[in-house]
């Protein structure tokens, strides 16, 4: 059996005397989807926080192909293939749909190719020259997704990217989801 892309053991992590997360296990192979399910509180969000190191786990270990990166910050898990998407999108308003993927793709290997990026989630062609503060909560969804996917990344964990879309853009949005594990990624 080949090695979990994302392998995730004990995950404790505690807001004061609040223990959020208690002991999470998760394993997910190269191409896999995997969809975290529960109430609003359940840790859902806490749990995509600690793997992509916005917050530091109190115990446990994450590893990403084998790798430890349990004390990596988040810019330091993002350049070994970790990203995410988050609820609220917030672009940068000011600058156009195409600059803020420019800034999120910033790194010593370059970015994607951003137009097939742009194009794959709808916001290509004239769109992409929009300044971000003016699209749709949907729209900004996407642009949030293709930021994240401008890194290029191995593992990407998406939250609650589809909360407000229709039936036709869910199936959209999952269609592209589903073209990406199929590619490899997590």
């Amino acid at each position: 059996m080949a090695e979990p892309l994302l392998q995730a053991s004990g995950i404790v992590k505690r807001f004061g005397g609040f223990k959020a997360l208690d002991g999470v296990d998760l394993s997910v192979a190269p191409g896999e989807i995997v969809g975290l399910i529960g109430p609003n509180g359940s840790g859902k969000t806490t749990f995509i926080n600690v793997v992509s190191g916005l917050l530091p786990a109190d115990g446990g270990t994450v590893l990403l192909a084998g790798e430890g990166v349990t004390t990596l910050p988040a810019h330091r898990r993002a350049a070994r293939g970790i990203n995410r998407t988050f609820q609220v999108p917030k672009p940068f308003a000011s600058l156009t749909v195409r600059q803020n993927l420019e800034v999120a793709a910033y790194g010593p290997d370059g970015p994607a190719d951003l137009d097939a990026v742009l194009d794959s989630v709808e916001l290509g062609g004239a769109t992409a020259w929009r300044v971000a503060g003016e699209l749709t909560s949907v729209q900004q969804k996407m642009l949030d997704l293709a930021r994240a996917l401008a890194t290029r990344p191995r593992l990407l964990l998406v939250d609650e990217l589809a909360c407000g879309f229709n039936p036709t853009e869910l199936e959209r949005v999952a269609a592209r989801l589903r073209a990406l594990a199929e590619g490899g990624m997590g």
